[in-house]
């Protein structure tokens, strides 16, 4: 034992005690959370002042009022203005999460808007249009008869809309938006309607959903994070597996062709090194998952407040967590110990690579219908099972103890399945050059005695 702590220690300190994995995986993550509180702090992007006339053409100016009302609104309430609103934690937490998710959420809005809305001929056309070139004017809208047809086609249904070849993006939106709004509002006056009215009846309503949780309590609904949190901890998993199982691979092959092998073996035997190796790197993966686990602890801890997740299923993720590992890092020790160089071994990590792509293809099947067909059956297909089951005790529906029970039985004896099978390829592949082996190759060095 003492020897297979001193081979996990070596491979653990010249992983992890290089510079590379230092900034890799240490300052990497860090910087990049560093960035993004800085910009969303320091540069948030500011649209210039639209400020200025805008002329306007249409049917007996029937655009005029609305428009201006349109220019009129104040912009939306951003992150910084939700303590005004006087929002329930969860309600706030909503509101973010549906304005970073909106088609409009890039969209930069002017903080100041002072522009007056000028009816103008069809014959001065050409003057204004002269002058939006040297900055007398800031638009040219125009807008026909046909457009104010309730049964106007597709080609009439517009609003024309003239800017300056400078005009920022921001105040092209804002002029679209604000023209097609202006342009619905006509359409309601002219059929006899109160446009004010028609937009209070036709206002979105605002769908708030309660889960009732266990012990009586309610706690609001937030979908977009009740969809994401299963997906998110199976890439964690995903990601720092393989990491740490593409790190053993490549250092059981540095060795080989250096042969570097051939010394470790005279000291240990080669089950010994292999179990050594894949402790060492065990340890790394715990390195990796503490780090990026620095960056998602805001996220944890609100999912945990909101009930979205409870400390029962981060302890069942760590524990699929330590099966994933062990069937990648098995399957890793293997391939490494066949092969020399790392051409050969993408031919053999083909099938592997393209098997364990299967969760992230299916997540939207699994976390939609959790204990559906293709998520059980998904279960107990290795190496799909770790990766699979973490996506089904987060996602809204619960899973049973009995089938928790047999996913980690079943799981867990796959894996010890997988490293005795690794072992077996790896004392004899260790010290073989030349040709990389077949599958059916493999399995018969398996079978050596």
């Amino acid at each position: 034992m003492n020897k297979i702590w001193t081979v996990a220690w070596r491979e653990f300190r010249h992983t992890v005690l290089t510079k590379a994995f230092f900034f890799g995986v240490v300052v990497a993550p860090l910087f990049f959370l560093a960035v993004i509180i800085v910009i969303s702090i320091f540069l948030k992007p500011e649209a210039k002042p639209l400020v200025g006339k805008v002329a306007v053409i249409s049917p007996g100016n029937v655009l005029i009022e609305p428009l201006q009302e349109e220019m009129d609104v104040p912009p939306p309430p951003g992150p910084g203005d939700l303590k005004s609103l006087e929002l329930t934690n969860e309600e706030a937490m909503e509101m973010v999460i549906e304005q970073a998710t909106s088609p409009t959420a890039e969209v930069v809005t002017p903080k100041t808007v002072e522009i007056e809305i000028v009816p103008i001929d069809p014959d001065q056309v050409d003057d204004v249009k002269a002058g939006i070139r040297d900055g007398t004017w800031v638009a040219l809208i125009t807008a026909d008869e046909a457009a104010l047809a309730m049964d106007a086609e597709r080609r009439d249904n517009r609003v024309r809309i003239f800017v300056a070849p400078g005009s920022p993006p921001s105040h092209t939106e804002l002029l679209e938006s604000a023209a097609r709004k202006a342009l619905t509002s006509a359409r309601v006056a002219n059929a006899g309607l109160d446009p004010s009215m028609v937009a209070k009846l036709t206002a979105r309503p605002r769908a708030e959903t309660n889960r009732l949780v266990e012990g009586g309590d309610e706690r609001t609904e937030i979908g977009e994070l009740r969809r994401f949190l299963p997906i998110g901890f199976m890439m964690l998993v995903w990601l720092t597996t393989f990491i740490s199982g593409n790190y053993l691979l490549t250092s059981t092959i540095e060795e080989k062709s250096n042969r570097v092998m051939e010394v470790l073996l005279s000291a240990v035997s080669p089950i010994q090194l292999m179990a050594g190796k894949i402790l060492g790197y065990g340890m790394v993966t715990i390195v990796m998952v503490a780090m990026f686990s620095l960056i998602i602890i805001g996220l944890l801890a609100v999912a945990t407040a909101m009930d979205l997740i409870s400390p029962y299923q981060i302890v069942l993720g760590v524990i699929y967590l330590v099966m994933a590992y062990l069937m990648i890092a098995a399957i890793m020790a293997g391939i490494g110990s066949a092969v020399s160089d790392m051409r050969d071994a993408q031919t053999l990590l083909g099938p592997v690579s393209i098997a364990v792509i299967i969760p992230l293809i299916i997540s939207s099947v699994i976390t939609e219908e959790p204990n559906g067909v293709v998520a059980v059956v998904t279960t107990y297909i290795p190496p799909l099972t770790p990766f699979v089951m973490v996506m089904r005790i987060l996602a809204t529906e619960p899973i049973s103890a009995l089938e928790i029970a047999a996913s980690l039985a079943w799981g867990f004896l796959t894996a010890i399945f997988l490293v005795w099978l690794a072992s077996r390829i790896f004392r004899v592949g260790v010290l073989m050059q030349g040709k990389p082996p077949s599958p059916l190759e493999l399995l018969r060095w398996a079978r050596y005695r």
